[in-house]
């Protein structure tokens, strides 16, 4: 059974330690990341310590993923640098949905009041789903290529 994909760019960095230490640091960052969004994803506040530490995990691994990316071939970089655009773009706006369509929806239960109960769960579950697929699956991949590059010949 194949690993789940946000697993691809820690195995892909693992297997090119021997040839580059740096991927060692990349699949770290990676399996803090994945452990972060999970626990700020079960049950998502606007202000709160689980989201903040998501966003520096967030903020590591981007971070370091650039300076990768400038440090590899250049059709590696790019791949970095357009796909983290799109990335960027579809989670400011899943995440300013996600908020803004909850904002007046009151958090209760089903026996109170359920036409809010599944208008929270509904939202709640088109955001995840989109974050899963359109941030993590597509940021993964992303970095697949620029940990592949690493240990690449420059050129």
């Amino acid at each position: 059974r194949p690993p789940p994909p946000p697993a691809v760019p820690i195995t892909i960095s693992l297997g090119r330690a021997a040839k580059d230490a740096r991927a060692v640091t990349f699949a770290i960052l990676g399996c803090v990341l994945i452990a972060t969004s999970v626990v700020h994803w079960r049950e998502p506040r606007w202000s709160s310590a689980r989201r903040v530490i998501d966003y520096l995990a967030v903020l590591a691994c981007l971070t370091y993923g650039t300076y990768l990316s400038t440090t590899v071939p250049t059709r590696f970089g790019q791949i970095w640098w357009t796909g983290m655009s799109f990335v960027a773009a579809v989670f400011i706006l899943n995440e300013s949905a996600f908020y803004l369509e909850l904002r007046d929806v009151p958090n209760v239960p089903e026996a109170v009041d359920a036409k809010a109960f599944w208008t929270r769960r509904r939202v709640y579950a088109r955001t995840v789903r989109t974050h899963f697929f359109c941030v993590h699956l597509a940021a993964s991949f992303i970095a697949s290529f620029v940990a592949y590059g690493l240990g690449a010949p420059m050129g």
